[in-house]
């Protein structure tokens, strides 16, 4: 949004190379699952992670309303900061009244990622990430780097940089290069 582009424009450009990038990675595991035949997964472990699983939280179709409410509102082509704020805000009400989750717990997690500490490595690691938190370097980053700009911008310093660059590519080919 910085740039001025619009998302549906970015997805739209995007879709040139992750598409064939999925197709191929699709044709490409389907080619290598079907052909392993040494690879097994043991099937107490898939029991105990779906257990597990099962224990702390309930899985049922309902709880695919909220994709279906962000692919609608995609589809309408309304803004994304709005709609990650509203999905997030019906995230947690669904987490409080659907998965018995206390307000606090919720607001913790928002903010510090959920903790579940199972004793089980592959749950810990599945299920113990950031929130917030643990995006906020990268925030910072992007703040850094908007001051930087700005104060290159207000100084004549970015058009000084960016000026040789624009009269060298004239053709898209030399804009690549």
């Amino acid at each position: 949004s910085m740039s001025g582009a619009k998302l549906f424009d970015h997805f739209r450009h995007m879709a040139y190379t992750t598409i064939p990038a999925y197709l191929i990675s699709l044709i490409l595991f389907t080619f290598m699952g079907l052909n392993s035949i040494k690879i097994r997964v043991h099937e107490d472990s898939i029991n105990r992670i779906r257990n597990m699983i099962l224990a702390d939280f309930m899985i049922t179709p309902y709880l695919l309303i909220l994709p279906g409410i962000l692919l609608f509102l995609m589809m309408k082509r309304k803004s994304a900061v709005p709609t990650i704020f509203s999905l997030s805000i019906l995230g947690g009400a669904v987490a409080v009244f659907y998965q018995n989750r206390s307000l606090k717990e919720v607001l913790l997690s928002f903010t510090y990622g959920y903790r579940q500490e199972s004793g089980f490595e592959v749950i810990d690691g599945l299920f113990n990430r950031g929130g917030m938190n643990s995006v906020l370097w990268a925030i910072s980053l992007l703040f850094c780097s908007l001051v930087f700009v700005s104060i290159m911008k207000k100084s004549g310093m970015l058009q000084e940089v960016t000026s040789p660059l624009l009269k060298f590519s004239k053709t898209k080919g030399r804009l690549i290069l």
